[in-house]
């Protein structure tokens, strides 16, 4: 058993009330370290009709039916190729809640292994969850440019 693997989340853990967006910024972006897209999809808002951009052009994650239908758009979009090569990354600040707390932004610096660092933007929203709880999820996400670019 590695001890930097990822522990999976049981449906109670990922209640706003135990993980909040500081731990679901930290939990997903961990897992998109060690390639888990899947704990991507998994938090990620269900987007109908499979539209990938939104109306300002960031990435809706919850488009894509499956790890790999992620990652093959991935690859396609220069800007968000770095996303498939993450060795690192850190938030800049702390998230900034909007609309009562019930959305928020995250700003991060991710790069690869060989690189520099790259912005990238995860907005997140407060949704009902089970029966008298609520959840954070990833609405979207956008990455400014390559740092090539």
């Amino acid at each position: 058993d590695d001890p930097m693997a990822l522990q999976p989340l049981g449906p109670d853990e990922v209640s706003a009330v135990s993980l909040g967006p500081a731990d679901l910024i930290k939990y997903v972006m961990d897992a998109l370290v060690q390639k888990r897209f899947e704990v991507l999809l998994g938090f990620a808002a269900a987007v109908e009709g499979g539209k990938t951009m939104d109306f300002v052009g960031q990435l809706q994650p919850g488009a894509f039916s499956s790890p790999e239908a992620l990652i093959s758009f991935m690859d396609k979009e220069a800007r968000y190729r770095t996303m498939l090569r993450i060795s690192e990354w850190k938030p800049m600040g702390q998230c900034v809640l909007s609309n009562l707390s019930r959305n928020g932004q995250q700003k991060l610096l991710v790069r690869p292994a060989t690189g520099n660092w790259e912005e990238l933007y995860l907005n997140i929203q407060l949704v009902p969850y089970l029966e008298a709880s609520k959840r954070w999820i990833i609405t979207s996400m956008h990455k400014a440019g390559t740092a090539d670019s």
